[in-house]
């Protein structure tokens, strides 16, 4: 289980690493990994650390919300201070075939849906040619 203190090292090392991107997520146990009996991350604890993280860094990295956090969370993520939503490119058949989209809370983004979250939390979606 994640405590306060390792939250708090994790924001000491990001201000010292500096990086261009950084992500947060919500634990979700996987049943194929070593972890999969720890209990579930929780969304608000991850939507605090993001927001930290927006407020606390000098510079202005690109902070990813991950499908972790489920659809509304992925709006929430984005008004606490997350830039970038990453779109899922994986075809619909296949997937199921990797366990950490058989998530519950884990939603498969498609460029439609970051439209959508974007419009509602008043963002504009990036076109790159």
């Amino acid at each position: 289980t994640t405590s306060l203190r390792d939250l708090a090292r994790d924001l000491l090392l990001l201000q010292r690493l500096a990086p261009d991107m950084a992500s947060v997520s919500v634990f979700s146990p996987n049943g194929e990994s070593a972890l999969k009996d720890e209990p579930p991350g929780s969304k608000d604890m991850a939507l605090n650390f993001l927001s930290l993280m927006r407020l606390s860094l000098e510079y202005t990295p690109i902070i990813t919300c991950s499908s972790s956090f489920g659809p509304n969370g992925q709006i929430e993520a984005l008004q606490a201070g997350a830039n970038l939503m990453s779109v899922h490119i994986t075809p619909y058949p296949f997937s199921d075939k990797f366990s950490m989209y058989t998530s519950v809370n884990r939603t498969l983004t498609q460029y439609n849906y970051i439209q959508l979250c974007s419009e509602k939390v008043g963002l504009k979606v990036a076109e790159y040619v």
